[in-house]
């Protein structure tokens, strides 16, 4: 249930917006993307699949943008109340919010912590033809299919999806296997970092596209990278 709260415009109403985001990390524990997205009171999928906008505290920030809210986020990190945990499942690891001791007490004593609004965003566009291709693969279609009924090469739908893995908007899996994610992974560990994709693909099966290691390397920085985008177009 979203919060009847009056919206927050004074600097005294500014700190209490603290207090709401550093109880939602305590009660949440997940990444800062997310987080953002449950505070605004997003209807996306991801705050769907996982029930949270059946959570207390879902859209307590309604009145305030993503970009804001993620402004909001980094001055709590930036001051030390919030910091990121990596938590590993298998070759996988991706960062989730946790409170600090100075924030553990802040909440606990309920301190008043002056934030500023400070829109926090890097704007990607998404073309018609990107969201034309998304709808279609949240209808259950692959890309082999999405290229035959857009009359577009199936290398141009894997361009799309791999923008909007890039984004957090779908993940490797909904697009690439287990087994050769698996296998890209493995052979990443293999090679050096900075390897180009000529490097990584000679050292996998033939049968593994260019594609897909595009994909699924898109997907696992996204674990790793410091400020996420945020897409500026509503969500279908």
């Amino acid at each position: 249930m979203k919060h009847n709260m009056s919206r927050f415009t004074n600097e005294e109403e500014l700190k209490q917006v603290a207090l709401i985001i550093l109880r939602s990390v305590h009660y949440l524990q997940t990444g800062k993307n997310k987080l953002a997205s449950f505070l605004r009171g997003s209807h996306s999928k991801i705050i769907k699949d996982k029930d949270l906008d059946r959570k207390a505290g879902y859209g307590a920030l309604l009145w305030h943008d993503i970009p804001t809210i993620r402004g909001f986020i980094n001055q709590l990190e930036e001051m030390g109340f919030i910091k990121p945990y990596y938590v590993q499942t298998g070759l996988y690891s991706y960062p989730i919010l946790i409170l600090t001791e100075a924030g553990k007490k802040s909440l606990e004593e309920k301190l008043k912590i002056p934030l500023q609004i400070r829109k926090e965003t890097k704007l990607i566009t998404i073309r018609d033809s990107e969201k034309e291709t998304f709808s279609l693969f949240k209808q259950g279609c692959k890309p082999n299919e999405i290229a035959k009924r857009r009359g577009l090469a199936v290398s141009t739908i894997f361009g799309h999806l791999n923008k909007l893995v890039s984004i957090g908007e779908i993940s490797a899996k909904q697009c690439v296997s287990d087994e050769v994610i698996m296998k890209i992974l493995q052979a990443k560990q293999q090679v050096q970092n900075k390897s180009s994709l000529k490097e990584l693909k000679q050292v996998l099966p033939e049968k593994i596209t260019y594609e897909e290691i595009r994909i699924v390397l898109s997907d696992k920085l996204l674990y790793h990278e410091k400020r996420k985008n945020y897409c500026g177009w509503e969500r279908i």
